[in-house]
């Protein structure tokens, strides 16, 4: 029987624990909540990036974004679970990089003096609107929300061909999945019809066919 759960954990393998887990964020559309209860949207997560995935919930899960350098820290919170599409490899350029500069002009300063403008360069992480009023999240020393300027985030294409992510309806066209399900019925059977027709040496609890 344990060549039988081995066979099947070859067919069917799980990621390890310690592998990292990523997710793709197909929509526009998606927050990242302070909280489990997705009552305090913080900013929605940039079309077409990703989230590193530390914990997998039936509603929510908590996962961590940004490149967790000192000028983009990695931002921990929570994300629907139904919103996000879950993939088996680790992106190359999981998280959006923009940034720009704030500028301040100084109260009391003259306009055109030197010291009259204080600069601040700003890591954005996503947008956020107050009716139709853009804003977006930025680290700047620390988290907090601007005016949104004009910019645009460019769109991920930075994957795998091959490991380009879908949404998880398809995933597997119908022939593929049904080939590989008769693929695996057949393994199994042929593997038990030997295990109970062959002649079978016994060491320990191991049994080999012969």
């Amino acid at each position: 029987m344990k060549a039988l759960f081995s066979l099947l954990a070859f067919l069917f393998p799980f990621a390890s624990a310690e592998t990292e887990t990523y997710a793709y964020i197909s929509t526009n559309d998606v927050y990242l909540y302070a909280d489990a209860q997705g009552e305090n949207g913080l900013f929605l997560l940039p079309e077409t990036y990703y989230v590193l995935v530390l914990d997998v919930g039936r509603d929510y899960c908590l996962v961590s974004y940004g490149a967790d350098t000192e000028d983009y820290p990695a931002l921990v919170g929570y994300v629907k679970s139904d919103l996000l599409t879950f993939v088996d490899y680790v992106p190359s350029r999981p998280y959006a990089l923009c940034s720009f500069t704030l500028n301040y002009v100084l109260d009391g300063a003259p306009v055109d003096g030197s010291l009259s403008t204080y600069r601040v360069q700003a890591t954005y992480y996503g947008d956020y609107f107050i009716g139709s009023t853009a804003y977006c999240y930025v680290y700047a020393g620390k988290f907090g929300y601007v005016a949104r300027p004009d910019l645009t985030i460019e769109r991920n294409t930075d994957f795998p061909a091959e490991e380009q992510p879908t949404e998880p309806s398809e995933q597997f066209s119908v022939p593929t999945a049904v080939v590989f399900v008769l693929f695996a019925l057949f393994t199994v059977v042929t593997l038990c019809f030997a295990l109970k027709s062959g002649k079978k040496q016994q060491t320990g609890d191991w049994y080999e066919v012969t």
